[in-house]
C-alpha cells in the first residue's frame, strides 16, 4: 500500500468517542513465542497462523469511500471468515476504527492496527513532529489495548524504505533511516510499557537493493541492530523475483526475532524496468496471472517457512486506484467475487474453484494508437474452457491517472467497437466480465494512446 492515508487526528476523539459493543470486552493476551524455525503466535495460549487480508476501507483518500455500517461489516467480514481469513490488517486509526474492531470480534477475527509513519518527515531533527507521533500512539495504545480483537500493533508501512523519496542524497538517507529506526525503537518500547499483552510489528518494502537506495537486507540489517523492542519484521513482497528470495535473505540477516509477510499479492505496479508497456505505462496482469501469484505466493513462500514466519497478509479485500482501478483486490468495488478471491480461498479451505467463475485470459487491441473519437475494437479472451456467450461485458475508458471515467458500455459480446475519447493522452480501456447472477467477476486492461491532430487554419 504506497498512499498516504485518509486519518483522522486520535487526540480529536479519545475523549469523547466510546466504543460501541454488543459484547463484552475481554481482553486477550498474545504472545510471540518458541526458537528459530518454530516461532509460533499464541491467543491466549493457542497457536495463531495469520492467514490475513488487508482491509483498508476508508483509509486512502484516492479511493472510494463507503459507511462502514455493522451491517455492511458483517456482509464483508462473512466473506472473508469464508475466505478462509482469521485476521485484517488495518493502516491507520479512522474515526470507524471501533465499529470495524467490534464487527472483527464479533465475526471471529483478529486485527493487526496499525499507526501510520509519514516517510517526508525529519526524523533527525522534527522533534514537534515526533513529539505528535508519540503522543498520539500512546493514546491510541490506552484507547483499544483492551479489545480482544486486537492482535498486534504495527508500527509504520514501507517508511524505511520510502524515506528514499523525500531524501534522495545517499549519505543523509542513511542517517534519516538510522533516526528513523531509533524512534521506532522508541515507540515499540512505549507500546510495551502501555500494553505488555500484544506484540509490536515494524513492516518495510522488499525493495532490491541498488548502490544509490539500500532495499530489504540493509533495512534487516538496521532494525536487527537499532530495533531490538519491536517483536515482528514486516515485509510487504510481490514480485516473483522478490519473494522467492525473501526468506533467504531474513535468513541471513539473522534478525533473532520472526518476520511476517505483511503483504502479498499479484506482481506491482511501482518498477517501471519490469512492468512497463511501449506507452511507458505499467502493464496489469492477467487475472489468471493475478490468481496464480496469490496461492503460489502463500504455498510457496509464506507457509512453506511457517516456524519461521507468523503468516502472511494477502493485499487487498477490494479493489483500490493502485496503479489502474482493476490491479489489486480479492472483490471488486461492487463486492463481486474476483478470480484471486477463489483461488486463495482453495489454498486457505480446500474448497474447489467454482467452475462458471469468469476468468479473463488477455484484453486486446488492434491498434494502440488513434485519432480523437475514432472507433476501434476491443476483444476479450477468456479460457479457452469458458463459454464466452454466459457472460456479460463491461467495458470503461478512464485516463491512465483514474481521474474520471469517459466511457462506459455493456454487452453480451466479447468483442465491441469504442470510440476513442476526444482529448489527446494516454488511456486506459477496461474490462469487467461478470456472471449472470453478478456474483463473480473477472478483470482486464491495456493502454493506449490518443494523439493530438494538428487544425487546419
Amino acid at each position: 500500500m504506497r498512499a498516504s492515508l485518509r486519518l483522522i487526528p486520535l487526540w480529536l476523539v479519545v475523549a469523547s468517542t466510546v466504543l460501541v459493543t454488543a459484547g463484552p470486552l475481554l481482553e486477550r493476551t498474545v504472545r510471540v513465542t518458541g526458537t528459530p524455525g518454530a516461532y509460533q503466535l499464541e491467543v491466549d495460549g493457542r497457536p495463531w497462523y495469520v492467514r490475513g487480508v488487508s482491509f483498508s476501507l476508508n483509509e486512502d483518500p484516492d479511493d472510494p469511500t463507503e459507511p462502514l455500517t455493522p451491517a455492511r461489516l458483517a456482509v464483508h467480514f462473512r466473506r472473508i471468515r469464508a475466505l478462509g481469513a482469521n485476521t485484517i490488517r488495518r493502516y491507520g486509526y479512522t474515526d470507524d476504527l471501533p465499529t470495524i474492531l467490534n464487527a472483527a470480534r464479533d465475526h471471529g477475527l483478529m486485527v493487526m492496527l496499525g499507526f501510520w509513519l509519514d516517510y517526508d518527515v525529519d526524523y533527525l531533527h522534527d522533534q514537534r513532529r515526533l513529539a505528535v507521533y508519540r503522543q498520539r500512539v500512546q493514546e491510541w495504545v490506552l484507547r483499544f489495548r483492551r479489545h480482544p480483537a486486537v492482535l498486534m500493533w504495527v508500527l509504520g508501512n514501507e517508511t524505511w524504505g520510502l524515506l528514499k523519496k523525500t531524501y534522495p542524497r545517499a549519505n543523509e538517507l542513511f542517517m534519516q533511516r538510522e533516526a528513523f529506526y531509533g524512534f521506532v525503537n522508541d515507540l515499540a518500547r512505549l507500546v510495551k510499557t502501555l500494553d505488555p499483552a500484544h506484540p509490536v510489528m515494524v513492516v518495510d518494502e522488499h525493495a532490491p537493493d541498488e548502490p544509490e537506495h539500500l532495499g530489504l537486507g540493509a533495512s534487516l540489517a538496521m532494525f536487527r541492530r537499532l530495533v531490538p523492542a519491536a517483536d515482528v519484521f514486516g515485509v510487504n513482497s510481490y514480485f516473483e523475483e522478490d519473494i522467492s528470495h525473501l526468506h533467504a535473505t531474513v535468513m541471513r540477516a539473522q534478525i533473532g526475532r520472526p518476520y511476517l509477510v505483511a503483504e502479498f499479492g499479484p506482481p506491482g505496479y511501482w518498477l517501471p524496468h519490469r512492468v512497463a508497456d511501449d506507452l511507458g505505462q505499467p502493464v496489469e496482469p492477467s487475472d489468471i496471472v493475478k490468481a496464480r501469484a496469490y496461492a503460489a505466493n502463500w504455498q510457496q513462500y509464506v507457509a512453506a517457512h511457517r516456524g519461521w514466519n507468523l503468516g502472511g497478509n494477502a493485499f487487498t479485500w477490494k479493489d483500490k486506484h493502485e496503479g489502474s482501478f482493476t490491479w489489486f483486490g480479492l472483490t471488486d468495488s461492487r463486492d463481486r467475487f474476483k478470480p484471486a478471491y477463489w483461488a486463495l480461498r482453495e489454498v486457505w479451505t480446500g474448497q474447489a474453484v467454482p467452475s462458471e467463475r469468469p476468468m479473463v485470459a488477455a484484453v486486446v487491441l488492434y491498434k494502440r494508437w488513434m485519432r480523437p473519437e475514432e472507433s476501434f475494437v476491443v476483444q476479450t479472451r477468456l479460457l479457452p474452457a469458458l463459454d464466452p456467450t454466459r457472460y456479460r461485458y463491461t467495458y470503461l475508458i478512464a485516463p491512465v491517472t483514474m481521474t474520471h471515467v469517459t466511457t462506459q458500455f455493456t454487452s453480451d459480446l466479447p468483442q465491441v467497437t469504442l470510440e476513442s475519447p476526444g482529448t489527446p493522452g494516454i488511456y486506459r480501456v477496461y474490462v469487467y466480465v461478470t456472471t449472470r447472477d453478478d456474483r463473480s467477476v473477472s478483470t482486464g486492461s491495456v493502454t493506449f494512446g490518443v494523439y493530438d491532430v494538428p487544425r487546419t487554419p
